[in-house]
């Protein structure tokens, strides 16, 4: 499930990087969205490695996201154990990203709605970075990135599904999180 807000006024701004990664993923697979109203949302599904994969962008406001993924998630009979939700993550700089399991909101209020759902699931954090302001959080994550910005966080999307495919192979989600944690795009881009 790949976090955003709905509409053309949110969809380059930071807060949707999460929606960006599962878009990135369909197109590698040539995959088409569908709205499905019954999910809240844009679905599309994959066969990688002999797995189905169903992928999610509410179009829900970020704070109602949890409404989309419980739909989904009963639809489909898919256990929170099986959830991989990616979302922006203004505690790790842009170039970075990080699978979790569990762990806290930080304020993001997308994964507060959807801890109201499922209290067990899997997290790619994907980092924008934080505002030199601290009270300008909300502008920060609404607003766009950085040509910089931008070429890190692609850089970083792109490792970041190469190293989801490989948590079907054996021991591949140490492999994947070994990988992913070390990545740091600014090593790349320029």
């Amino acid at each position: 499930m790949g976090l955003a807000n709905p509409g053309n006024k949110y969809a380059s701004t930071r807060h949707n990087v999460g929606s960006w990664f599962v878009r990135r993923l369909a197109n590698h697979y040539q995959n088409v969205w569908r709205k499905d109203s019954d999910v809240f949302g844009y679905t599309t599904q994959l066969l990688i490695l002999g797995y189905h994969i169903w992928l999610l962008i509410p179009d829900t406001f970020m704070n109602r996201s949890g409404k989309s993924i419980d739909a989904i998630a009963k639809l489909y009979r898919i256990i929170p154990d099986q959830i991989l939700v990616v979302h922006d993550d203004l505690n790790l700089p842009a170039g970075r990203a990080k699978f979790k399991r569990g762990g806290g909101s930080s304020g993001h209020n997308g994964l507060k709605n959807i801890r109201s759902y499922f209290s067990n699931f899997k997290r790619l954090r994907i980092g924008i970075g934080y505002p030199s302001d601290r009270n300008n959080i909300t502008n920060y994550v609404l607003d766009t990135p950085s040509d910089l910005e931008m070429k890190l966080i692609t850089s970083t999307i792109e490792e970041a599904i190469y190293c989801c495919t490989m948590i079907s192979f054996k021991d591949g989600l140490m492999k994947a999180m070994s990988r992913l944690h070390s990545f740091n795009a600014n090593n790349y881009v320029y």
